[in-house]
């Protein structure tokens, strides 16, 4: 059996590789294959965020797939001018309209859904996956902030930040790991560069967004400051190191630095929550021989 799932395109790196984590965990976990139908309301397949992006949406999609681990688990195609999900589409840049009329944002061809609103693993706070390659740690800690952003982030992820500087995060960093390469991207960066750093770095830390669902399929430790403290813990790692005040943000880096083996415990604590997650979708692999 093929399962046909459609859902909302999206053009943040958490939607691109969120959705396609959902694909391949529904295939595992229910044990058939998945054909994934993104719906685009507005974008063509040259779409690209900003026009000097090396990548267009349509690129991004598909160095994101290549890099999955047992993708051949699940194919995806592009529905260009699709309105399936134009309600959804109306209200994903208004928080308390969306959360009150509550748009479907994915259609199981199946029926097998676990919400109202049909988000997959609703009942597991999130679905994980991982990429095929295996993450190492060559002292580098990757760094991003939203200058470089097309759009202001949402309030939450900025407001813990309001009367910071990054720069100044970035140049904290610096200080308090010296032996270490700080490595600083943003959305502007081709996903095969960021995904080739955050996969050698010892963890990463910036506001909550952007490329935090690499680090989270590589298991890797992510540090943030953010409104919303358990959207976070659902959409990353459930011991992604979160934090409401930025002093605590702060005392927590200053332990990874100077208190003798608190980074690695961290470290280890991040692979063995993405290990336990991951475990639950993939159980069935081995007995089923997908």
């Amino acid at each position: 059996m093929e399962e046909f799932v459609h859902t909302r395109g999206g053009e943040g790196a958490g939607d691109i590789i969120g959705v396609q984590n959902v694909a391949a965990a529904w295939a595992a976990h229910y044990n058939r294959r998945v054909h994934l139908c993104l719906h685009w309301g507005f974008h063509d397949k040259d779409y690209k965020v900003v026009k000097s992006d090396s990548e267009s949406i349509e690129d991004r999609y598909r160095h994101v797939h290549e890099r999955m681990w047992k993708n051949d688990m699940f194919s995806y195609e592009n529905v260009w001018g699709s309105d399936m999900f134009e309600f959804a589409d109306m209200l994903m840049h208004d928080n308390d309209l969306r959360r009150k009329h509550k748009p479907k944002r994915w259609i199981f061809e199946s029926g097998d859904v676990e919400d109202p609103m049909g988000i997959p693993f609703s009942a597991y706070n999130s679905c994980e996956w991982r990429w095929e390659d295996l993450p190492t740690d060559n002292k580098k800690i990757i760094f991003w902030n939203h200058e470089n952003n097309k759009e202001n982030i949402k309030n939450y992820k900025d407001y813990p930040f309001h009367s910071l500087l990054w720069r100044d995060i970035g140049n904290s960093l610096n200080y308090l790991f010296p032996d270490h390469e700080i490595v600083e991207v943003s959305y502007r960066d081709d996903f095969r560069y960021v995904y080739d750093q955050i996969r050698e770095c010892s963890f990463c830390i910036g506001y909550d967004g952007m490329w935090h669902t690499v680090a989270k399929n590589f298991g890797k430790l992510f540090v943030t400051c953010t409104h919303d403290i358990r959207l976070s813990h659902t959409v990353t790692n459930p011991h992604a190191a979160v934090f409401a005040m930025p002093e605590q943000f702060y005392e927590y880096l200053q332990n990874c630095a100077y208190t003798e083996g608190f980074l690695q415990r961290e470290q280890e604590n991040a692979w063995a929550y993405h290990s336990k997650r991951l475990a639950r979708h993939t159980k069935r692999l081995a007995l089923d021989g997908f």
